[in-house]
């Protein structure tokens, strides 16, 4: 079975951890010097498909998820999965652990491969919940994302058309500002192809209600294709055509602005300001901080697309000359394009073969204006083009496709979404699906609060029955957790399983999942630590989990270290130390922005004298065993052991340690060594008491002792209600004869390793933007 490398040097440091080995070659090894993996970000080896709907659930403390995969071809180590998990309150540890398969299911019975805990105090740290523009200052893009949630309302009536004599237009240009949205030229609603010159204005009243479109006062000529653009006080539209087809006749290079009142969305009359340097149709306009104005890509009058970026400053509607900015890295028509924050970030859009593009670039954006260089983000999951700018948009921290076109034939239901922040994009984009109306539609978001946006999604649908729909899109944290393990197998099937460990009732953690069976294999759930059937969590639900290999040719940052523990005595017991990078500091990956830590220890023995290294005392014997100290064998270079001797006539003998207190309905390790002379049916066993020390009851699971062979033996049990007290009984099933002895050694019992201690550091790293000398604030 394929294990994580095992420690190079003595371990120090867990409490608790009985079974280390005394050997003289460690002597005089520096203490700490443990081996650890160092995680690079790796390349995704399994990653989600768009699925319908994003939803949170909570299993509380008494349920296990999983998340099977399958190990794809050629590949056969891992190096960390990311999940998603919204923490509330406190939040709750986390305990993330790798299985093989059997028959289906986790093989709970053959221990984890690789097993790590995620604090409490990291998971929030490292989260967003209510989105980036609220999130501490460790909550970056890469660990939080957005889906499309809840599915789509149902259709409810535009009631009124609007738009001048014609109606309201067929793909114009639409912008949204505050709780407007506008919409400009286009096609005429009644004349096959003809440019229109409405101006319609239609606001969200509510998260799920939409005004009717109210008539504005029209453009100077017919326009279609052409890009629009909003500040807080003025409505910018340039260039496009105004024949049905692109030609040398029918180009624009007008720059028309008109000023308007975000609180009532009234849009005033259109004036001509300084023309676009050519006419150029389909391409793509932002502003920034209501002092520039820009435009990029399209095509021009011979139909040739273009790479090229243009910027003019704006003031009280007037716009300056424009002056050409570094080239787009290729060349596209209808690409999205945003500016968040002090990025500006260009996406997907078609190019002069009609390929629809999923390359995705950023700039950052000067205090004049200008524009650094353009870096490449991370590609779109899919192709994407922007029909008339109606289908993309952004929120304060995130860029978003919402439908547009896969294909020049072909209208998307894809949602796809980038986060960005101070320091730049995150390192993948979400992709999930909501069906859409296809060409005709617009998109516009609304902030609802806490980092959620209600999305209005129109179609206008000129000639028939105008209508909207409305959904959500919703902030969603994705963790990454280090669970590095190399010799798995190309082709088979594995399983993430997950659980929560509250330490109150102040805080938890949920857990995403998302229709349409965005992995193969669905998630299931499962009562902890029993042996009943893992039952699915809902038709075609999975977690959107992506899975990581162990390379660095993705990226030579470090990501984790992650350390193994060095015995096998406890093998789901979590990785005694991680470490987590958050770097990007100004976009260059490579600076360290904070540093999270965690030391998780074994918790220590319940029972006073595991070891019978002082003798015998508290141990007793019971029916017909006596226990005695003994160095005929012994283990894990421990001195003596506990000698169990039968009486040869007295059935199931066994020696019970003395009580301590336990809590009822809680999880308990019982662990020991055996070492029988003949072979044994052997039981780790405890026995349960009440306060007045009343015996409750047994709980108990044999196993199959080989002789002449130390066995380690290990149970899980859950305290029975009315618990107080426990005893450790450990138990020579049958008959055995007075010369079948057993021998013990290290045997305890432990608050369940899924409730270790944790001692954890969340760091931030800050930097003097002008000098990048560098000094460090303890968060936690």
């Amino acid at each position: 079975m394929p294990t994580p490398p095992p420690s190079s040097a003595a371990q120090n440091g867990l409490a608790g951890d009985l079974n280390a080995t005394m050997t003289a070659a460690q002597v005089g090894q520096e203490l700490g010097t443990h081996k650890f993996n160092v995680l690079y970000q790796g390349n995704a080896i399994v990653t989600p498909g768009g699925g319908l709907s994003f939803t949170w659930t909570n299993y509380g403390d008494n349920n296990d998820l999983d998340q099977p995969f399958v190990m794809p071809a050629g590949s056969t180590a891992i190096g960390r999965v990311v999940l998603p998990m919204l923490p509330s309150g406190d939040a709750a540890d986390v305990h993330v652990s790798l299985y093989t398969d059997s028959g289906g299911s986790p093989n709970l019975a053959a221990g984890a491969l690789a097993s790590t805990l995620i604090p409490a105090q990291q998971i929030n740290a490292l989260s967003a919940p209510f989105g980036l523009a609220d999130a501490g200052p460790l909550a970056k893009p890469s660990n939080n994302v957005m889906y499309a949630a809840t599915g789509i309302s149902a259709q409810q009536p535009w009631a009124v058309q609007a738009g001048g004599s014609n109606g309201t237009s067929t793909h114009p240009q639409t912008c949204v500002a505050g709780n407007n949205v506008i919409f400009v030229g286009g096609y005429d609603a009644t004349v096959t192809s003809h440019p229109s010159t409405g101006v319609v204005v239609t606001a969200a009243i509510d998260s799920s209600t939409v005004s009717p479109p109210v008539a504005q006062p029209s453009l100077p000529q017919p326009a279609q294709d052409g890009a629009l653009a909003v500040t807080s006080d003025t409505v910018i539209f340039t260039g496009g055509n105004y024949t049905p087809t692109v030609g040398s006749t029918g180009g624009l290079t007008n720059t028309w602005t008109a000023s308007w009142d975000p609180n009532t969305g009234v849009i005033g009359a259109w004036s001509s300001q300084t023309p676009i340097p050519a006419a150029i149709a389909l391409h793509a306009s932002v502003t920034y901080n209501d002092s520039f104005v820009y435009i990029a890509g399209g095509e021009d009058i011979s139909v040739n697309v273009q790479k090229k970026v243009w910027k003019a400053s704006i003031s009280n509607g007037q716009v300056g000359s424009w002056v050409a900015q570094g080239n787009l890295p290729i060349a596209v028509i209808s690409p999205a394009m945003a500016v968040i924050g002090n990025w500006m970030v260009v996406a997907g859009g078609s190019d002069q073969s009609g390929t629809v593009r999923t390359e995705v670039y950023y700039a950052g954006i000067n205090s004049d204006g200008s524009l650094g260089p353009w870096k490449q983000a991370p590609d779109m999951p899919l192709p994407f083009a922007s029909f008339n700018n109606g289908q993309t948009f952004s929120t304060p921290n995130a860029l978003v496709t919402w439908g547009g076109q896969s294909n020049p034939m072909f209208f998307s239901d894809a949602v796809q979404v980038l986060t960005v922040d101070a320091d730049g994009p995150a390192d993948k984009w979400t992709l999930s699906h909501i069906p859409t109306g296809g060409e005709n539609n617009v998109v516009a978001p609304f902030d609802i609060e806490d980092g959620t946006f209600s999305v209005l999604d129109i179609n206008p649908n000129p000639g028939g029955i105008a209508y909207y729909t409305t959904s959500e899109l919703v902030p969603v944290p994705y963790l990454s957790v280090p669970l590095p393990v190399s010799g798995l197998t190309s082709g088979t099937t594995y399983h993430v399983v997950i659980r929560q460990s509250r330490s109150s009732n102040s805080g938890s953690v949920a857990f995403g999942l998302l229709n349409g069976t965005p992995l193969p294999l669905a998630a299931r759930t499962h009562a902890r630590y029993t042996t009943g059937s893992w039952a699915s969590v809902g038709a075609g639900m999975s977690v959107p989990m992506s899975v990581f290999d162990a390379s660095t040719s993705a990226s030579p940052i470090v990501l984790h270290t992650w350390e193994a523990i060095p015995s096998s005595d406890y093998p789901d017991f979590p990785s005694p130390a991680t470490q987590t990078w958050v770097t990007g500091y100004q976009g260059d990956p490579s600076v360290i922005i904070g540093h999270c830590a965690s030391v998780a220890v074994l918790n220590a023995a319940l029972n006073v004298n595991p070891t019978f290294t002082t003798g015998v005392s508290p141990w007793t014997g019971h029916n017909g065993a006596t226990i005695t100290q003994s160095n005929a064998q012994t283990h894990g270079g421990l001195p003596f052991s506990g000698l169990l001797t039968p009486n040869g006539t007295t059935a199931n003998p066994f020696v019970e340690s003395e009580m301590f207190s336990v809590t009822p309905a809680a999880y308990y390790l019982v662990a020991g060594w055996a070492y029988s002379s003949n072979g044994a049916t052997f039981s780790m066993s405890a026995n349960w008491y009440d306060a007045s020390s009343a015996y409750i009851s047994t709980s108990s699971h044999s196993v199959s002792v080989p002789a002449a062979t130390w066995t380690f033996v290990s149970n899980v049990f859950t305290s029975p209600a009315g618990a107080a007290f426990a005893a450790i009984v450990p138990t020579h099933v049958g008959t055995p004869t007075s010369a079948n002895t057993t021998y013990l050694s290290n045997v305890a019992m432990l608050v369940y390793p899924a409730e270790a201690p944790q001692i954890a550091s969340v760091q931030q790293v800050l930097y003097d933007p002008t000098t990048l000398l560098a000094s460090a604030t303890v968060l936690l």
